[in-house]
């Protein structure tokens, strides 16, 4: 049984202008979240079946995450 993942809600106006400029095109923005478990934003694909989490990338196709607090 798959086990929900506890998600920070950030929505695009919380995004800083930095963090947009870095996500590819074709990405929900809208719905993107930073996930504690990874430290990286994820976004939701919204598929004709179902909705899925996928990372936010970069034009390059690198995940988009932020530095853990040293």
């Amino acid at each position: 049984m798959a086990t929900r993942t506890e998600v920070t809600q950030t929505g695009s106006e919380n995004l800083s202008p930095e963090l947009l400029a870095l996500a590819a095109p074709g990405q929900d923005v809208t719905s993107a979240r930073l996930l504690p478990e990874d430290n990286c934003y994820w976004y939701e694909h919204r598929g004709q079946v179902e909705t899925t989490l996928l990372p936010l990338t970069t034009a390059e196709g690198r995940p988009i995450c932020m530095q853990s607090q040293a």
